[in-house]
């Protein structure tokens, strides 16, 4: 075997083996402004582990389940400490990622502050790194959410 392919097998076993953890939730006001349409866009593996399911059953089997983890680890609460509950939309699963789609009502609480806590898989890999992007009317602001750092206060225009 050639020399520079031996380095070469080196050197992308060892970038394959190093994985980053990362998950993406985009919130994004309706057109009438009365709701948040949310996004989550996870490891399908990861969530898995997480769900702790096993390999025989899929996301569309562990629903509820599923339901249950995002109430515990995607919460919006307002200043006074009113959990606000996102309508379960549905999921679309494949063998990489997940998609949760979500929906919070949020007309009266708009301009008021709204805390948002995302520790999505951050107990399964303590290096997750969530990332939550808020698209207004206007604009697009984005936080990186971590263990450290797990939550925003943010006010809807």
């Amino acid at each position: 075997m050639r020399p520079w392919l031996l380095v070469l097998a080196l050197l992308c076993g060892s970038a394959w083996a190093h994985q980053y953890h990362f998950g993406l939730t985009e919130m994004a006001l309706s057109r009438d402004g009365h709701s948040l349409e949310i996004i989550h866009r996870y490891s399908a593996r990861d969530m898995g582990l997480a769900l702790e399911l096993p390999a025989s059953k899929g996301f569309a089997d562990a629903e509820p389940q599923l339901r249950a983890y995002m109430e515990k680890h995607f919460r919006v609460e307002t200043d006074t400490g009113l959990a606000l509950r996102p309508d379960w939309v549905g999921i679309d699963p494949n063998v990489r990622d997940l998609l949760i789609y979500q929906e919070l009502p949020i007309a009266k609480y708009r301009g008021q502050p709204l805390t948002i806590t995302l520790t999505l898989l951050q107990e399964v890999e303590p290096s997750q790194v969530n990332t939550l992007n808020l698209q207004g009317f206007q604009d697009t602001q984005s936080w990186q959410l971590n263990r450290a750092s797990p939550s925003v206060t943010l006010t809807l225009p």
